[in-house]
């Protein structure tokens, strides 16, 4: 942000200028593509392959994450706008709210239980690995959804295109016997990415692209 003499420019016009640099910049960033679609940046980024239908899969799960505007990291986001922070530097708050066990990164910790049934570990263990205090397991409930997070069918549809998602399913009968609540978009990331054919945490650099 400090390199951007315009990051002040709070004008709607100006803020939209700006926002259109910030995400130009980040998705070329991590991606190490500085054009393209956003689709296949991201892509490049996780690591998936990047042919057609994996590409248009991506595009969809980046739209179904974008569309919500009361995710904790859009909230962080706001908050330290409201207070003048320029965008660069509330998009930064968002990334510290993304990086908790219980938003971006709560799909890395069911990546690891879904890699571990693949080693023959049980539905039980698997899930045991989830359950390490007294709130909900990663990937499970959702305030805004009491009735279910209408993203995850789509996204677990896409993930039965790509791969198969019998280890994400007998893990979600075990956690849902346990008393689970109904699984969000976390969870529904977890089968997705590395049937993409993204490394680890691909799910939460998705999450965050989104």
């Amino acid at each position: 942000s400090l390199v951007d003499p315009l990051r002040f420019d709070r004008r709607p016009s100006g803020l939209v200028a700006t926002a259109r640099r910030l995400v130009a910049t980040a998705l070329a960033a991590t991606s190490g593509r500085p054009t393209g679609p956003a689709a296949a940046q991201v892509a490049a980024w996780i690591g998936a392959r990047s042919d057609r239908a994996r590409l248009a899969a991506i595009d969809d799960v980046l739209v179904l994450m974008a569309d919500h505007e009361l995710a904790a990291s859009t909230v962080a986001v706001r908050v330290a706008a409201s207070f003048g922070a320029d965008p660069y530097a509330a998009v930064a708050a968002g990334f510290g709210a993304m990086s908790g066990t219980r938003h971006g990164a709560a799909s890395r910790r069911l990546e690891d239980a879904l890699a571990a049934m693949r080693r023959r570990v049980s539905p039980a263990r698997a899930a045991m690995s989830l359950l390490d205090d007294e709130g909900a397991p990663p990937g499970f409930g959702h305030p805004l959804y009491p009735d279910g997070d209408p993203r995850v069918p789509p996204i677990l549809a896409l993930a039965a295109r790509f791969g198969s998602t019998a280890h994400a399913d007998r893990l979600l009968d075990t956690l849902r016997a346990q008393g689970a609540s109904r699984p969000n978009v976390d969870f529904a990331l977890a089968p997705l990415t590395p049937a993409l054919g993204g490394a680890p945490a691909a799910g939460e650099a998705v999450f965050t692209a989104a």
